[in-house]
């Protein structure tokens, strides 16, 4: 079929016929898989989240009610959704509680005059596919998530790959994860990323601590934890006052922002280094 497809995944505040979307993530792609487009929103669903939920997502309630209602973005997400083919890995949920969403603020279903898949029975229909879950799938490519909650823009990446895999293609991610683009009040202080500058305390990776967070576009995680040894750094998993560097990709990780947006505030904290600056650093003889 000769459009575009939206692969997309929704996290929500439980299962019921009353609950609400609280994250959408999605990606725009061409006929041919190549990747257009991503949308990744978390919207405040004016009701709290079914505990089992929020373990899922780890998105709470304090979180949740600083984010923009559905409402203010119903037309992007309309627009994001329109004239394409609809792909979930399970299609039947995440359309009908997009739906629902619709139909709350008055405006019509989404459009299935083009089709849509659903990966999870796709995948089912294999001879090696078995029960089908995300998680399982993923493995069977030699994918993993970032950590051990499901978000819905790295499920809707994660789909993708499926989609690709099912259509005799690498089961390649379109795009690095991106953090919700209408996120409020996460960190409570500024933090901004800064490329490598003359002869701080430590001017090079040699014998300092280093945390990573977030995802990189030129490396995997593994490698620039290898990178990181062999420039004689030493890798810790949380950040605090004895942090030299932080490396930050991609939707870096809640916790570590909040760790220096605390040191930050108390006029200490790390030096902050974006993707180019790390890989500065780790260019530097030691």
């Amino acid at each position: 079929m000769d459009c575009d497809i939206v692969v997309f995944d929704t996290e929500t505040t439980g299962l019921g016929a009353e609950d609400r979307v609280v994250s959408l993530g999605a990606v725009r792609l061409g006929p041919d898989l190549a990747f257009r487009q991503a949308l990744h929103l978390v919207f405040n669903p004016r009701r709290a989240s079914h505990w089992a939920a929020e373990r899922v997502h780890g998105l709470t309630s304090a979180f949740l009610s600083r984010q923009p209602a559905f409402l203010e973005h119903l037309d992007e997400v309309r627009m994001f959704f329109a004239d394409a083919r609809l792909v979930a890995h399970n299609l039947d949920f995440d359309r009908r509680m997009l739906d629902r969403e619709f139909s709350l603020h008055g405006a019509p279903p989404l459009d299935m005059l083009r089709g849509g898949r659903c990966t999870l029975r796709e995948w089912q229909r294999r001879p090696e596919g078995g029960k089908g879950g995300l998680d399982a799938v993923i493995a069977t490519l030699g994918l993993r998530r970032q950590g051990a909650l499901h978000g819905a823009f790295e499920d809707a990446l994660l789909a993708t790959a499926v989609l690709r895999a099912l259509d005799g293609l690498s089961p390649d991610l379109p795009c690095g994860l991106l953090p919700p683009s209408n996120a409020r009040g996460l960190p409570a202080a500024p933090i901004r990323a800064t490329a490598p500058k003359p002869r701080p305390p430590r001017a090079s990776l040699a014998g300092s601590r280093v945390v990573i967070t977030g995802e990189f576009r030129s490396m995997t995680r593994d490698e620039a934890e290898a990178a990181l040894l062999a420039a004689g750094a030493r890798r810790q998993m949380t950040v605090n006052g004895l942090t030299d560097f932080v490396a930050l990709g991609a939707a870096p990780g809640r916790a570590k922002l909040r760790s220096i947006a605390a040191l930050q505030e108390a006029g200490a904290g790390p030096r902050l280094l974006d993707e180019a600056g790390f890989l500065a650093l780790l260019a530097e003889p030691f």
